[in-house]
């Protein structure tokens, strides 16, 4: 038992820790701008047959730039021309949010798979295996992507929310430790009275031993 809840406790700290930082990534192509929607061009004029089209968060590999238009090849494969100020290097906020959601709901999976490790603690940890707690993280969130409209407020309170999961996992591990320690201590105890009880059973016995063997004394005679 305590080498599988060590593990997922584990796992839950190597999955906060080695989390990739989602401000300040930048593709190697360009992101479409945050909510619309652009048409490809055959060539880099408004009046151009259009190819095919791009939403939001759709990434576009560059291939060349010219003035205000920029040359792309989009995920069907196609290529065309779009124009610069639709484009941006820059991941869009709304991706930055699904992704940022992803990342929770993976942490919300394990911390139910380290409360089912830890079923025999459930006294000690209440807070973090109810399901109160876990629906106030999902509130939480909810909350914060509807008031943050500044991606650096978004990434803050992220990483509130990972250093509560941290905390938790550390309380965790120091709950299974005592009890371990405990459990130790009540086998100590056993041990030691069942060693008392024998040895009072072997002082009694040879206490009975030498009374019987001792030699009647002779009494007088009439």
């Amino acid at each position: 038992m305590k080498t599988r809840g060590t593990k997922a406790i584990a796992v839950l700290v190597w999955l906060v820790l080695t989390a990739a930082p989602l401000g300040g990534l930048y593709a190697a192509g360009m992101y479409v701008r945050d909510w619309i929607t652009i048409t490809i061009r055959s060539e880099p004029d408004d009046n151009a047959k259009i190819i095919s089209v791009a939403k939001s968060n759709d990434y576009l590999e560059v291939l060349k730039e010219s003035g205000e238009w920029t040359r792309v090849r989009a995920a069907d494969g196609k290529e065309g021309w779009v124009m610069n100020r639709y484009l941006t290097k820059q991941t869009p906020k709304t991706l930055m949010a699904d992704q940022l959601k992803d990342k929770i709901n993976a942490l919300t999976e394990q911390v139910k798979k380290l409360t089912e490790e830890n079923r025999k603690l459930q006294k000690e940890n209440k807070s973090l295996s109810s399901s109160e707690e876990i629906q106030a993280l999902r509130h939480e969130y909810e909350r914060l992507q509807q008031e943050s409209g500044e991606y650096a407020q978004l990434k803050k309170r992220n990483e509130e929310l990972e250093e509560r999961f941290s905390k938790e996992s550390s309380r965790i591990e120091h709950l299974t430790l005592e009890n371990n320690r405990m459990k130790t201590s009540e086998r100590l105890i056993f041990t030691l009275i069942g060693g008392g009880f024998i040895g009072i059973g072997l002082v009694i016995g040879v206490a009975l031993q030498t009374f019987r063997g001792r030699p009647k004394k002779a009494g007088y005679k009439f």
